[in-house]
């Protein structure tokens, strides 16, 4: 919605009036009961009625554009090689820092929750040979090359259920590092 279109600003004054009006028909006429994600909460927040809402913060897509790991996606955010860069040490310490501004709403009961990511490509499918062809001096592929090692496996032998269980292990360090960020600043909500 921008409000600074030509016809929105024949018909409606502010965004604050357009959420006004927005949230009367969604609850009168539609009785929907909350915002979804994506929604602009604190433009809808500014209105007489309260809302239940949620916040969405794109963890892992914000820190892997940062790195420059991303590429355009229809949709979403795209990964190279669909590395989800999660054993990078700089990814714990931006979930830290993004983080912080949960702590403004930490008190709300008006939140729902929050979205830490939103599509991302949870593929075992050859994720070790994936994250093998990242940088040689990256922690990705320090990763991948040290979970070969202590199984004992060369590249060239990696079968289907080692792919499993290091996508497990790509997956328990996602939920970990965003859990622990997420919680220290609210632990009051999902």
């Amino acid at each position: 919605m921008a409000d600074h279109s030509p016809s929105f600003a024949k018909t409606i004054a502010s965004k604050k009036e357009w959420a006004q009006k927005t949230h009367a028909q969604l609850v009168d006429r539609l009785e929907c009961n909350s915002l979804g994600g994506w929604s602009d909460a604190q433009v809808f927040r500014q209105g007489k009625r309260e809302v239940p809402y949620v916040l969405t913060w794109n963890l892992l897509a914000s820190y892997a554009r940062k790195q420059k790991m991303t590429y355009e996606k229809y949709g979403h955010t795209g990964l190279q090689n669909d590395v989800l860069p999660v054993f990078e040490s700089g990814f714990a310490k931006h979930c830290d820092d993004v983080c912080k501004k949960m702590a403004v709403t930490k008190d709300d009961p008006w939140l729902i929750g929050h979205f830490s990511d939103n599509e991302l490509p949870f593929v075992s499918k050859d994720v070790l040979k994936r994250f093998l062809k990242t940088s040689s001096r990256g922690e990705s592929h320090a990763a991948a090359a040290q979970f070969l090692e202590r199984k004992g496996i060369k590249e060239d032998a990696i079968k289907s259920e080692h792919d499993t269980e290091f996508m497990a292990l790509v997956l328990k360090a996602y939920y970990k590092t965003v859990h622990d960020a997420m919680h220290k600043y609210d632990p009051n909500h999902l």
